[in-house]
């Protein structure tokens, strides 16, 4: 037996089982749609396509994600096994060009269509269906022919799933009925128009799931949801009597096998039985059909729709059981991993600042903290209860509820920008295999910059709201400081979208691996990048908006207590972030050549990622210890007339060596 996890739902399959079937074995809405694939058919399936699943794991001895999109109709699942099918973006983007190639040739002529209301393929084209098609040209049509007295082939709308070509082929002895011609000339048929010579042959109906095979006896007679499906029996010589009549009134349209609830025939009725028996004398009425709640032929006059059994009812409280149990414990583990990364984050930013004063302690030959603790080691929290305990005012003729909210307005955007960095692979903690991002969104890159540049109001608004002309002109500098290197730094971001091809940190940390880092094909890119992460951290040589000098404190004068302490953590939290993007975006982020994230149970990608990190606060520290303080009209002139123009060509060059490069 091999136990496979398939959108967080685990079920326990022999082993040779696809991903198709285990799917089936859970139930509801996780289920591959299939076109092609019949369980009863030897043969069928992995020509259609719809039925693609994402594997991300493949097995407990090989966890390694498939490379590609699989056909879950062919793929076995192996013990360990995860997948991703509705859960994956992935997923039902390919499922949406699956089905746009599929109705390149199918005409839209559902209003005539005897298959309306039970077609797979307008359920198909209803879900992932676009509402316009890009494509102007010719559509490949057919005559229709007639294959035999009772079936009307209308090739025009036929998809090639093959299943009538297997079920001719297990109904007869030498092929009569199979594929002509290749390509778009490809068409289903029986040779020269004959028909296929069997008792059985109208079960190629059946298993048609879009109305390429319809019943001549019932072509145009009514539609689908004007009739009641009744199960029905009769003793019938050939085969075992068990069918679905179509009644309206009291007499009989149409004659039909029985399907389970994936559109499968459960037993082959013959030719007698249904094209020949329409009269209710003919038949045992037991009683109504089974209908799905949510199809079309439950909607009209169909009084009778049938209600969940209670073993059907079970499985449903059941499965709406552990769908909330997913997302309670979906919900669990983000929420823990969001408190984990606040806390570092907030522990790293105050230790930034012993970190920093250690630091400029070795610069300048002093000692730095050392009083509190062991090697000063409890300055920080020293500073804490410090910033906590001190006298909180707030100015007579400031703006109180905007000079209250600019602080913890500021803080906040400097923490949610680390939503979406990717902090490893996966980590395994007390069996548990846990995503170490809060959120993979494939605009994680936008979704920096969006909060990135939000931050510039909290520095704004506690500027003006203080009423005090330093304040305000340290907002000020501030504000046009952050806006112009914000320019810069994305017009290098544009660089690295190129060569990645995507806006995901993870994809693009993920690409970076062995030595393919990408420090080493944008070189000034990072340089730019670098610089205006500086700018944008108000750092030395660029905090013209605390210049001490000029304006006393900057914009943050008029604070005390922790509405000060806000301030200065979210400069911190900013550096922290900054430091994290860079080594995300230039230097691989949790990757290290020759070492795999996933050692360690996980804590190997962790570890790398933040000794990049505090290498380049390192950095930013010894920068600010070492370089003198920009003038703002040559801080104004690096942003606009050099970093500018030096990410534009930095672009241009990139975009020449991408297109060029294919």
């Amino acid at each position: 037996m091999a136990k496979v996890t398939i959108d967080g739902f685990e079920t326990e399959v022999p082993d040779g089982t696809t991903i198709l079937n285990a799917a089936r074995q859970i139930g509801g809405d996780i289920v591959p749609p299939a076109m092609c694939y019949y369980s009863t058919l030897k043969g069928s399936g992995g020509k259609c396509r719809t039925c693609l699943v994402k594997v991300t794991k493949g097995s407990e001895k090989d966890p390694r994600p498939m490379p590609k999109l699989v056909a879950s109709c062919q793929t076995a699942v192996m013990d360990g096994m995860e997948v991703a099918n509705i859960t994956s973006d992935e997923v039902v983007k390919a499922r949406a060009g699956v089905v746009e190639f599929l109705l390149l040739n199918h005409p839209l002529d559902c209003p005539i269509c005897d298959q309306a209301g039970e077609c797979h393929l307008q359920d198909l084209a209803f879900e992932h269906g676009a509402a316009n098609t890009r494509y102007e040209f010719e559509r490949r049509t057919f005559e229709k022919i007639d294959i035999g007295p009772y079936i009307k082939l209308h090739m025009t709308r036929c998809i090639l799933c093959y299943r009538c070509v297997y079920v001719a082929n297990q109904l007869t002895d030498n092929r009569v009925h199979g594929i002509l011609g290749r390509g778009d000339h490809a068409e289903i048929s029986t040779f020269i128009e004959k028909s296929i010579d069997n008792d059985f042959s109208g079960n190629v109906i059946d298993v048609c799931p879009v109305g390429a095979l319809t019943d001549r006896t019932f072509r145009f007679k009514s539609r689908v949801w004007f009739l009641n499906p009744m199960d029905a029996h009769r003793d019938c010589p050939t085969c075992s009597g068990k069918a679905v009549v179509w009644m309206y009134g009291h007499e009989i349209y149409r004659v039909t096998a029985r399907k389970d609830k994936y559109g499968e025939v459960q037993d082959f009725i013959c030719n007698t039985c249904r094209f020949e028996k329409k009269s209710p004398e003919d038949w045992t009425i037991e009683g109504a059909r089974e209908i799905d709640r949510h199809s079309v032929i439950a909607q009209g006059h169909y009084d009778e729709t049938a209600k969940p059994s209670a073993k059907e009812e079970n499985k449903l409280i059941r499965m709406i059981d552990m769908i909330l149990l997913y997302d309670f414990a979906l919900f669990a583990q983000k929420a823990g991993l969001i408190v984990v990364v606040f806390t570092i984050t907030l522990g790293v930013a105050a230790y930034s600042t012993y970190g920093e004063r250690k630091i400029a302690a070795f610069l300048q030959d002093r000692l730095g903290p050392s009083n509190a603790g062991p090697w000063g080691l409890l300055q920080p929290i020293a500073d804490g209860v410090k910033m906590f305990t001190k006298e909180d005012f707030i100015p007579d003729k400031s703006e109180r509820w905007i000079y209250i909210l600019a602080p913890g307005a500021f803080i906040f955007v400097a923490l949610m920008t680390s939503a979406v960095i990717p902090w490893g692979t996966r980590l395994t903690l007390f069996g548990l295999d846990l995503d170490l991002q809060v959120t993979d969104i494939n605009i994680g890159i936008l979704y920096i910059m969006g909060f990135v540049s939000l931050g510039v109001y909290g520095i704004m608004l506690g500027g003006w709201a203080s009423n005090n002309k330093y304040s305000l002109y340290g907002a000020i500098r501030a504000s046009s400081q952050m806006i112009s290197y914000e320019l810069a730094m994305g017009l290098s971001l544009i660089a690295v979208i190129m060569l990645s091809g995507s806006l995901s940190l993870r994809e693009i940390v993920d690409q970076q691996t062995g030595f393919r880092w990408n420090i080493l094909f944008q070189p000034l890119g990072f340089i730019i990048f670098f610089v205006c992460a500086l700018a944008e951290c108000n750092r030395a040589p660029f905090d013209m908006a605390e210049c001490e000098t000029e304006l006393i404190g900057g914009y943050h004068t008029e604070y005390s207590s922790m509405k000060l302490g806000f301030f200065l953590f979210a400069e911190y939290i900013n550096m922290f972030i900054s430091c994290t993007v860079i080594s995300c975006l230039y230097f691989g982020g949790y990757r290290f050549p020759g070492l795999d994230p996933s050692w360690l149970g996980g804590l190997m990608g962790p570890i790398v990622l933040f000794s990049k990190i505090f290498f380049f606060i390192f950095v930013f520290m010894w920068i600010r210890w070492t370089l003198p303080r920009f003038r703002y009209d040559q801080l104004m002139h690096l942003g606009w007339k050099s970093l500018i123009p030096l990410a534009i060509l930095n672009m241009l060059l990139t975009g020449a060596g991408v297109y060029y490069g294919e």
